[in-house]
């Protein structure tokens, strides 16, 4: 199964050209081969949120990665470091200073980000650390 639509460099002709490659199978291996094309009436508008949340509970992680997937694109200053539920960002400068503001501004994103896709950070968890030359000299939790 492969979905060709909705999707950045698959078109329909991918999609027949499959389907010529398998017709093209079926007949080297002696077999018939038939496709049936069929078409949603009204597919987005008819979604049924029941079926979804249930479907959203079977395949959860991989929906939680899509819907936390454009938390990067909310930083101007940061490189967002996701995993799994936890983000770590990463940030320097050779000034304190405007190293600060970058990770506070992006913070200030963050905090917009989070809101405005109702989820939430677990305090105190957030560790911070400050390092010179590739030593930790700070780390605050």
């Amino acid at each position: 199964m492969c979905q060709y639509g909705f999707r950045n460099r698959h078109s329909v002709a991918q999609e027949m050209t499959g389907l010529v490659i398998d017709n093209i199978k079926a007949r080297e291996n002696n077999q018939h081969a038939h496709a049936t094309h069929l078409d949603l009436s009204k597919a987005f508008d008819t979604i049924d949120h029941k079926v979804l949340i249930n479907k959203f509970e079977y395949y959860g992680v991989l929906l939680f990665l899509i819907y936390t997937n454009d938390l990067p694109l909310s930083l101007t200053y940061t490189k967002a470091i996701l995993f799994a539920d936890d983000t770590a960002l990463h940030a320097s400068s050779k000034q304190l200073d405007a190293l600060n503001h970058k990770i506070n501004n992006d913070l200030d994103c963050l905090c917009d980000w989070f809101e405005a896709n109702k989820l939430s950070l677990i305090l105190p968890k957030p560790i911070t650390c400050f390092s010179r030359m590739g030593m930790i000299i700070q780390a605050m939790a």
